[in-house]
């Protein structure tokens, strides 16, 4: 059996040190990467894991989506090694985001990228020793952090605003993301002081067991959410799409106490999930990401990370 890495979960929201800190260091591992080129016909954005590395993945993979020109995927890397690679010969660039306790199924896939013959980019924890050897053949960024899941979503607006810069030529919507993911830590404060009352009311719907019902954009973030929710003294509530909300409610399946977590581009669906909780006796909360929805999943993962602990004086 491999031996496991000692990362604890996210017990507490971050302070802005800690924010500055990491995403200092980030930078610095960043700058010092071979990032290669913006690679051939597309990329693949790669994860492993859904509790900090599925939230990073969609902050690059959505911008650079939307923004480029090229071919973009988005998917967890077994299902791409298992179920694709073979299948498919391809020249794009590999991204993927590890994150810990998913060592062994990274270095498993590591190892059948490298039999293809494609290098790929990836942001971990450090590799145990035994696996170290699958690593060397791919630009591998070990994030020794403490606060791992903080170093994810540093990485993923680092290199997103990177990619995007390089593979996109719709400049005023480049400059816009380039700014908003310029500074991780004051991204972090405008959302706290954005959704200060938000937190407090999404803290007490958590207090009961609930489903979290979110955007295609925000499905990362709600996981992350999920298991963020968790490790602070909740329990753990369940994640869906936004659409099943709706259908849910329709098969009397929804919770009585429900969250919906939506850019404002899903405003009609999040409309009339509210109505039909609220007229089958249900409470439907609604916590609209008010910003650009391409940024909307960095915003709502730091929503997440801002969190307050159950039983502290704000929630």
């Amino acid at each position: 059996m491999l031996p496991l890495t000692g990362h604890s979960p996210a017990l507490r929201p971050p302070s802005l040190d800690e924010l500055r800190q990491v995403e200092e260091e980030v930078s610095r591992l960043l700058e010092s990467a071979d990032l290669g080129s913006t690679g051939g016909r597309g990329f693949w954005v790669l994860n492993v894991g859904s509790a900090y590395s599925l939230a990073a993945a969609q902050i690059v993979y959505w911008p650079l989506r939307q923004l480029s020109e090229q071919r973009v995927e988005q998917e967890p890397l077994e299902a791409y090694t298992y179920h694709h690679a073979a299948y498919h010969e391809e020249n794009m660039s590999m991204i993927v985001f590890v994150e810990p306790g998913g060592e062994g199924v990274a270095a498993r896939g590591l190892s059948t990228l490298s039999i293809m013959g494609s290098r790929a980019l990836v942001i971990g924890p450090p590799l145990p020793h035994v696996l170290k050897p699958y690593g060397e053949a791919h630009t591998y960024i070990e994030l020794a952090l403490q606060r791992i899941d903080v170093g994810m979503l540093a990485a993923a607006a680092h290199l997103a605003r990177i990619l995007v810069e390089r593979a996109s030529t719709i400049k005023v919507r480049v400059e816009r993301l380039g700014r908003e993911y310029s500074s991780l830590t004051e991204a972090y404060r405008w959302v706290v002081n954005r959704y200060r009352g938000d937190l407090v009311s999404l803290a007490e719907r958590l207090k009961d067991s609930t489903t979290l019902y979110c955007s295609p954009t925000l499905s990362g973030a709600c996981s992350m959410l999920s298991t963020i929710a968790t490790s602070r003294g909740y329990p753990r509530p369940s994640v869906a799409s936004l659409s099943s909300a709706v259908t849910e409610i329709a098969l009397g399946a929804a919770p009585k106490r429900l969250v919906l977590l939506t850019t404002g581009a899903e405003a009609d669906i999040a409309r009339e999930a509210a109505t039909r909780a609220r007229l089958t006796g249900r409470e439907a909360f609604h916590l609209l990401i008010d910003t650009d929805p391409l940024t909307a999943p960095l915003y709502a993962a730091l929503l997440a990370e801002a969190l307050p602990v159950r039983g502290d004086s704000h929630s």
